[in-house]
């Protein structure tokens, strides 16, 4: 893998947050690549060279975006199901922050194929850090050793995405989206918590 020099390193993070800030503010069909080249202070040619599309520039800023998250998550230095709740706060703000652009990935991906790239990053790493983070709790007796841990990932993401469809169709508020996320996150797993668990994080699923 190639390294960055720390002019291209600054050139890269110039045009991936140009693309956010376009996404953010006119949307996926407002997204001009020839406004960000120029906003961003490179030719027009290098920048389709560096992503050949216009899809291949959103999805390298998307990918920008979830690798801050996560150094952003991993710096709450929490573990088990604080994690999980640090993980779905961090995101649900995110989507409040920049609505528009949360939009726009939302439709990109549910327009999307189970193959096509952005399915690969908003819901196979997503698949992944569910899986440890579920494994994690068993680990620390905070998720019964019974759970069928497929299961409860597969819930944890179809209802994460569900709540962020209801936010998207105006039955959620977006000023009441962390909550009702962070809260979609708690109650998947609140079956299988144990009762020390349970007794500790009613609150959020109330």
């Amino acid at each position: 893998m190639s390294t960055l020099t720390p002019r291209q390193t600054q050139r890269r993070r110039s045009i991936l947050k140009e693309v956010r800030d376009q996404l953010s503010s006119a949307g996926y069909d407002g997204l001009s690549m020839r406004d960000v080249a120029a906003n961003a202070g490179v030719s027009p040619t290098t920048l389709y060279n560096l992503y050949e599309s216009k899809d291949g520039l959103v999805l390298a800023a998307l990918e920008d975006l979830l690798a801050e998250l996560g150094v952003a998550i991993q710096a709450t230095h929490t573990a088990g199901l604080e994690r999980l709740v640090a993980r779905a706060r961090a995101i649900a703000t995110q989507i409040t922050e920049t609505p528009r652009y949360a939009e726009a990935m939302a439709r990109m991906l549910f327009a999307a194929g189970p193959t096509d790239a952005i399915t690969r990053i908003l819901m196979t790493s997503a698949v992944r850090d569910f899986e440890d983070l579920l494994f994690e709790m068993q680990r620390r007796k905070e998720l019964r050793a019974d759970v069928n841990v497929d299961r409860f990932v597969r819930l944890l993401l179809g209802n994460g995405w569900a709540t962020i469809l209801l936010w998207l169709k105006g039955f959620i508020a977006l000023h009441d989206l962390v909550d009702e996320y962070v809260r979609a996150h708690v109650l998947t797993v609140m079956p299988a918590m144990t009762p020390s668990a349970q007794k500790r994080y009613a609150a959020l699923a109330n």
